[in-house]
């Protein structure tokens, strides 16, 4: 039962009180007495001497009718009672419930603030991790082309023990980025040319053969002239054609004057004049 209830009830018991209250006043107003009649002579002496029986009978059944709705109405008064006070208690126990599911409720908005704050903070966290790793990789390292050699660098880099094939061409590969805001040559030319070295050694732990290497490294070299067009120009040297000094430096000549496997790649400055050559082996 609610709260607005309880008023209503207590009305409604004042009301019942002071009707029952009437009832009794007028229960207990006595009947008028016949006054007396004829020549001075009383009722009491005219009447039958039975007329006291019938009037004692009559006062007798009088008294037992007035104590019967007396205690109607102290019952009705005592359930009336009752009633109110199971009222209170359900109003107290809707009450309690209430301000329980109150409580309840802002400890639960609480939480939720709170889980949202965190969830905020590390979406924030995650956002500025995407953000650097963005700026770490080189766009062309950003696309659906090269999202393979991606994975496969962020993996053997997640490694317990990573291959330092693998950790020193990330290094290179973020040296560059920042090279290509900086806008220092020698620097880009350089980094450059120790990408290719640790791209080669990367592919050759990954158990790539000399012609995939070079397929590989021949998609990276276009991506990377690309970028640095008006820069420098990268020159990846084929296995299976003929080596030569101007842009490949190798040990004595074997038995083939072809190349046979390759170190790293051949990096030109903007006018087509070599600063790097490939390290090749014959």
């Amino acid at each position: 039962m609610s709260d607005e209830l309880i008023p209503i009830w207590g009305n409604l018991l004042k009301q019942r009180v002071a009707e029952l209250e009437r009832r009794m006043a007028a229960l207990e107003t006595p009947s008028e007495q016949s006054a007396p009649t004829g020549d001075g002579v009383s009722d009491e002496v005219s009447a039958p001497k039975d007329r006291n029986a019938i009037v004692a009978n009559e006062n007798d059944g009088e008294v037992e009718k007035r104590r019967q709705v007396l205690e109607d109405l102290q019952q009705e008064i005592r359930s009336v009672q009752t009633r109110l006070d199971q009222a209170r208690k359900e109003a107290d126990h809707a009450a309690q419930q209430a301000a329980d599911a109150n409580r309840q409720a802002e400890d639960s908005r609480a939480a939720l603030a709170a889980r949202a704050a965190t969830v905020q903070a590390e979406a924030d966290k995650l956002d500025l991790t995407r953000r650097v790793i963005e700026r770490i990789w080189p766009r062309f390292m950003l696309t659906d082309t090269f999202a393979e050699w991606k994975a496969g660098i962020e993996a053997a880099l997640l490694q317990d023990t990573p291959p330092p094939s693998a950790a020193l061409l990330f290094a290179n590969l973020h040296g560059y980025t920042a090279c290509l805001l900086e806008g220092d040559q020698k620097y880009l030319r350089d980094v450059l040319r120790d990408i290719s070295r640790f791209l080669y050694a990367w592919l050759k732990d990954s158990g790539h053969d000399e012609g995939a290497a070079f397929d590989i490294a021949q998609a990276w070299a276009v991506s990377f002239n690309e970028e640095c067009a008006g820069r420098c120009e990268i020159e990846v040297p084929e296995p299976g054609t003929p080596a030569n000094s101007l842009s490949m430096t190798f040990p004595p000549r074997g038995s083939s004057p072809d190349v046979v496997s390759v170190r790293t790649w051949c990096v030109r400055d903007a006018q087509k004049r070599v600063i790097h050559r490939a390290e090749v082996f014959t």
